[in-house]
């Protein structure tokens, strides 16, 4: 092996390309046009900065752009600048090039050099963001450079912009429009409605024009802003109707926004809101009466003194749920006259001033805002306002009814009323304040009903004794409340495990949204461990209201749940078939989902009157009850319990659970199958049972030929491997978010598309179709084709296998049954011929899969009748092979076996010149696309003439160890790679040196583009190395990255091996974890401790997140461990980068069998924790025994770490400094803050 590393590190290396000689590789791209945002980055040296021109080059896998010039800001050192391009569109980025010139008018020489950090590169038009690292100087002598792409990632949202103009006359218009969507994450940049690269569009009369555009993602959209930019003339305007906008993979965040507005020079501007209903309101504003005070401006009166009139202008705001209004300005013209000609809105104390609206929808009003400004006159300076009130029309009444004529008589809005919600009623917002024009917008709250809730919170069992404060603030329909403290007795209402109950005071909230609950500590514990918060209203009929969060709160800090939906589940308990007589005791069952464990639930045996209540239950008459519990989720199970006081046993099938609110299938749990189906449960005895899966099934009819349209409902009957299935209807596909069809058409030939769900009980042997609806002719069965599924709680037993059963003579009655045979099995005629070019020959066994439409064969081997001389080069061979008639054929698989010769030899291929099948019964000849070759083990598809492939391009990323000399530039040496993904994989794909670019960087990296099959999502690769001139080479390969660049998926394969051309392909898979830990546990001396055999377990908490637990097993197998004092020992795992660690839970448990230890703890003294991407090392001291059987949290240790620093000086003149100096030190845990650097000589070339 070392001779072998000899040789090869002794090859010369190829010479390597100029930037300039790269670039004409690529092709110059041809087609549309594209805009790009490029962010320049030069660095933060001395020197940095250029007086030149810089220029860049686009690549993408379209081409390249010509160069471009960047014209805009100067190029200083430090500087990040942002510049917009228009070029060709070369689609995915892969390079960048720049080059630096002089400046024009300047000399032929550059006047410096130029050092860039990096560039990140947006196309507009995909969204996708590129980054391209330099960290070098383009210097005078070396003007160019070829960066690769180091990242990339979805920078941005598609946005699909359909604006309406209105069919009128002059509607139409050319010229430029923006427009700049708002929504709740914030606004985009402002958006050309046009082509790339335009200057204007046309919108014609009564058209709608549809753009595709890119910006940020800016959540649900509330509005858009439109610009034009129009001639003087008056009739150089726009009539635009409205705006439809669509974000790409979210439509439900865009709508429609209503316009109908002109847009000219005059008016250029327009802000439309998303459409909403409209609604009606009258709006009380109420001046305070009495006035003065020690508050009241000066010249307002003092204390007693009546309050003037206000006679300025009022605008308001509401806030609500669903979003806020626009200003709205409230004009009242017949409250009172002012100067002659002048209408004016007066607001006085000695009445309320009422407006009419009508505004759109914002949902439950939470607080308004009130903005004043002022006449001129010497009564609008300031005002006390006492409140405001919206009255909103009752429940049904006509928006154009029930509201004040403007000057109307009418009685105060609100009294002998309390404050009310709803579809009707009255809300007060604000209090007793002055207002005054300079001070802007108040925002007034809306005033709350007192109410009492009752408030119990649940402490995990494996919490810390927490004994700081707690906090709670209600979130609710109408507003916020105040927030409450929770008392912490001295019994400890957050010790762990605790159930505590609180009655708080607080503003009535309506219904519930969420709840803040807020933590400090003030005690010793500042970690708190959640489980659960029920709020529960004190007034009749008040529900309980569920806030789950089962999650570590670390004081100070605050965390906001959002309440937990409750649905009506129904339990059915099913006892067995054959019973002596009816069961007539209590019954409970206790449902765990995949959220949480509920309580027990008694579904028989209840007093008179209750849910529960039963004479008795039988598997004829089985007991059942609906409660109310919050979302379950999936159903893992129920534990089943009888009462003590039963009379006898219970004999116990099933138990059944049926999501009421949410509909569906119930989850179905069956009772262990002795040969009966059944379990006794005797007076107080309790089991547990665990949800049988279901399995979906794809089902194809197929109809006789001049049969005549069926219409009606269809069940089938599974009888199974493991008993039989209860007959569930047929349905057929619908559109989304439509219920499934009942009421199935079925036409002659094959009618697919159809599905059942059963419960998984294995292969299917037989089925029993009945038919039932008002079809009056029989219904003139050919055959069912019953597609296996994966079952939808991780069943499947026979994976994807299909059955096919045909019926026996005569048709399905209506209203009537009839039992399917399985399908007898169909000779097929294999007619195969081998291409007459060199190297042909394959050795091994091969095997065919046969592809229909309406079923898929299991493999069979080809068997030629000539087996001596079978698929060598030139030869024809022919075999017949059995199997179920699968339908028409459209495709085949065949896959090649390993000969015995080729564990010496990889390249035992086979060339396919010819392939065609025959359908002995039918006479069907179908011929499929050959001539091709099928690499030994491997497997190609050959689809049937009339159809079509589809092949995508790939990207593929080989990354060789640190030093080790990569792919490209080695004399002949190429990797194979194939893909296996979802649908298929593709055929073994050579990456030669001619198809390859060097990825950048030391490491010898190589990127190759190849051409195959769409495989979908990435599970596997197979790779290896090949010379073409037949030496054997190997390389130490860290990874490989594959790139789809048709869909954008990637995927990370880690090698981290050797891997040697004679190995042939080697499987990797796609890397499941994203971040690996050394993890290494220290075992101190503590008092009373000794040695100990144990399992242990950690869970890493970091600022991103936790891991699940990471079982820590010794690097020689099994897991078990044996610790004693002084001990260290290293342990490494994988997992999800969680970001910068911050504490971790740490278990143990004795050993199964009890191990070689007597230890009944681990005394364990400090864990040390290194990130492998980041090199960050954490600490966590613990210093005392963990008891065997339990576990600790244990928080990161804040460490004092010494640092050795190297100052080196610069030696030019003056470079030397008196001063002192410190130097702040920042990493992935933070920053150190300034640190003097204690007598150090920064003198001109010193090295301190």
């Amino acid at each position: 092996a070392a001779t072998a590393t000899a040789a090869v590190a002794a090859k010369p290396r190829a010479p390597k390309l100029s930037a300039d000689a790269a670039l004409r590789a690529f092709p110059d791209a041809s087609g549309g046009m594209a805009e790009y945002e490029l962010i320049v980055y030069t660095a933060n040296a001395r020197g940095a900065g250029t007086d030149g021109v810089v220029s860049v080059k686009i690549v993408g896998d379209k081409g390249t752009t010509q160069w471009k010039r960047l014209r805009g800001d100067e190029l200083s050192r430090g500087s990040v600048v942002t510049f917009e391009l228009t070029a060709a569109d070369v689609n995915d980025l892969s390079h960048l090039a720049v080059r630096l010139e002089p400046s024009d008018g300047a000399a032929s020489r550059l006047h410096s050099s130029w050092k860039l950090d990096k560039i990140e590169a947006l196309h507009r038009g995909t969204g996708w963001k590129s980054v391209f690292n330099c960290g070098a100087w383009v210097s005078r002598d070396d003007p160019m450079v070829l960066l690769d792409e180091a990242d990339t990632w979805q920078a941005k949202t598609k946005y699909t912009i359909v604006a309406h103009t209105m069919d009128r006359k002059a509607a139409d218009w050319t010229g430029a429009a923006y427009v700049t969507l708002r929504g709740a994450w914030g606004a985009s940049r402002e958006l050309f409605l046009g082509a790339p690269g335009a200057k204007a569009a046309t919108f014609s009369r009564g058209g709608a024009q549809r753009f595709e555009l890119t910006a940020d993602g800016v959540g649900p959209l509330l509005a858009a802003d439109v610009r034009v930019e129009c001639g003087e003339n008056v009739a150089d305007a726009w009539g635009l109707e409205k705006l439809v906008v669509s974000p790409d993979g979210a439509p439900e965040h865009g709508g429609e926004f209503p316009a109908g507005v002109w847009l000219s020079a005059e008016a250029p501007t327009a802000v439309l809101e998303k459409e909403r209903r409209l609604v009606d309101l009258c709006v009380a504003v109420f001046t305070a009466a009495g006035g003065g005070g020690a508050d009241a401006p000066g010249g307002n009166g003092g204390a007693g003194s009546a309050t003037p009139d206000f006679d300025g202008e009022m605008f308001l705001t509401l806030h609500g749920a669903g979003g806020d209004s626009q200003e709205l300005a409230l004009v009242n013209d017949a409250t009172v006259e002012g100067p002659p000609g002048t209408a004016k809105t007066l607001f006085s104390a000695a009445r309320p001033t009422r407006f009419p609206l009508r505004v759109p929808d914002v949902g439950a009003v939470k607080a308004v805002s009130v903005r004043l400004v002022a006449s001129g006159t010497a009564n609008s300076s300031s005002w006390l306002l006492d409140h405001v009130e919206l009255e909103w029309p009752a429940a049904g009444a006509a928006h154009a009814t029930g509201l004040p004529e403007p000057g109307a008589k009418k009685a105060v809005a609100g009294a002998g009323k309390k404050p009310g919600g709803g579809g009707g009623g009255v809300h007060v917002y604000g209090s007793r304040r002055w207002l005054h024009p300079e001070d802007g917008a108040a925002r007034l709250l809306r005033q709350l009903p007192p109410a009492e809730y009752s408030v119990a919170v649940s402490t995990d069992a494996d919490s810390d004794a927490f004994d700081g404060d707690v906090f709670l603030t209600l979130l609710g329909e109408l507003g916020d409340a105040d927030e409450v403290k929770l008392v912490n007795k001295r019994d400890g209402n957050f010790a762990p495990g605790a159930h505590a109950d609180f009655v708080v005071a607080c503003g009535g909230v309506g219904a519930l949204m969420g709840l803040r609950v807020r933590v400090e500590q003030s005690g010793a514990v500042a970690w708190w461990r959640l489980g659960r918060v029920t709020v529960t209203p004190r007034r009749a009929g008040g529900a309980p209201v569920y806030f789950r969060y089962n999650g570590w709160i670390h004081a100070p800090s605050t965390v906001e749940l959002t309440s937990q939906s409750m649905f009506e589940y129904r339990f059915t308990v099913v006892p067995a078939t054959g019973s002596d007589e009816p069961f007539a005791g209590e019954v409970f069952v206790q449902p765990e989902g995949a959220d949480y464990l509920a309580e027990w639930v008694q579904v028989c045996g209840g007093a008179a009157g209750t849910a529960a209540a039963s004479a008795g239950i039988s598997s004829g008459a089985p007991g059942h009850v609906t409660v109310k519990l919050t979302d379950l989720g999936a159903l893992r199970g129920v534990n089943v319990k009888t009462g003590a006081g039963s009379a006898g046993p219970l004999q116990l099938s099933r138990v059944e659970v049926l999501n009421v609110t949410a509909g569906g299938d119930p989850f179905v749990c069956l009772a262990a199958n002795d040969g009966g189906g059944r379990e006794e449960l005797s007076p107080g005895e309790e089991t547990w049972l665990s949800a049988t899966a279901r399995r979906p099934h794809d089902v194809a009819v197929v109809l006789r030929g001049g049969a005549a349209t069926w219409r009606g409902r269809l069940f089938l009957e599974l009888e199974c491997e493991e008993g039989a299935c209860e007959p569930v209807a047929l349905t057929a596909a619908a559109a989304a978010g439509a219920e499934p069809e009942l009421e199935l058409e079925l036409s002659p030939g094959v009618n697919a598309g159809l599905s059942l769900t059963t419960l998984d009980r294995g292969a299917v042997t037989s089925v029993t179709v009945r038919a039932e609806g008002g079809a009056a002719a029989a219904l003139d069965l050919d055959r069912v084709v019953i597609g296996g599924g994966s079952g939808s709680n991780g069943g499947g037993g026979d994976g994807a296998r299909t059955f096919v059963f045909v019926r026996g003579g005569g048709g399905v009655a209506p209203d009537g049954s009839m039992v399917l045979r399985m399908l007898e099995d169909v000779e097929y005629a294999v007619a195969v011929g081998s291409g007459d070019v060199p190297g042909n020959g394959h050795d091994g066994k091969v095997f065919v899969t046969l592809v229909g439409d309406i079923a898929e064969s299991s493999e069979m081997e080809l068997l030629p009748e000539n087996e001596d001389g079978a698929f060598e080069r030139g030869a024809a061979d022919s075999c017949t092979v059995t199997a179920p008639d699968v339908g028409a054929l459209k495709a085949v698989k065949v896959r090649l076996g390993l000969a015995a010769s080729d564990a010496d030899d990889v390249h035992s291929d086979w060339h396919v010149k010819s392939f065609t099948v025959t359908n002995t019964k039918t006479g069907a000849k179908t011929a499929f696309a050959a001539d091709r070759w099928v690499e030994a083990g491997g497997e190609a598809t050959l689809a049937a003439a009339s159809s079509e492939n589809t092949f995508h391009e790939y990207t593929v990323k080989v990354t060789p160890a640190d030093g080790e000399e990569g792919l490209i530039g080695d004399d002949g040496a190429a990797a194979r790679v194939r893909l296996v993904g979802e649908l298929g994989q593709t055929l073994i794909m050579r990456l030669r040196p001619a198809n390859g670019q060097p990825a950048g960087g030391n490491n010898g990296a190589a990127v190759y583009q190849v051409q195959g099959k769409d495989v979908g999502q990435i599970k596997s690769i197979g790779f290896g190395l090949g010379n073409e001139d037949g030496d054997y080479v190997y390389r130490d390969i860290r990874r490989v990255d594959v790139r789809d660049a048709t869909s954008g998926a990637t995927a990370v394969f880690h090698a981290r091996r050797y891997i040697y051309s004679w190995e042939g392909l080697v499987e990797l898979p796609a890397a499941p974890h994203d971040a690996s830990y050394a993890v290494t546990v220290t075992t101190a001396a503590l008092g009373g401790g000794g040695a100990a055999t144990l399992t242990a377990s950690l869970v890493l908490h970091g600022a991103d997140g936790d891991t699940p637990p990471l079982p820590l097993a010794p690097p020689w197998g099994g897991n078990e461990l044996s610790v004693s004092p002084g001990s260290s020992d290293t342990f490494h795992v994988a997992s999800v980068d969680v970001g910068v660690l911050r504490a971790i839970t740490l278990s143990a448990a004795p050993a199964p069998g009890g191990g070689g230890g007597g230890g009944a703890a681990w005394n364990v003294g400090s864990v040390e924790v290194v990130a492998s991407a980041s090199d960050d090392a954490a600490v966590f001291e613990h210093g005392a025994p963990l008891p065997l059987g339990s576990s600790a949290r244990i928080a990161r240790t804040v460490c004092e770490v010494e640092y050795d620093v190297l100052v080196v000086m610069s030696s030019c003149r003056g470079a030397g400094t008196d001063c002192s100096a410190e130097v702040m030190l920042g990493g992935a845990g933070g920053e150190t803050g300034w640190l003097p650097l204690p007598g150090a000589t920064l003198a001109r070339g010193a090295v301190a």
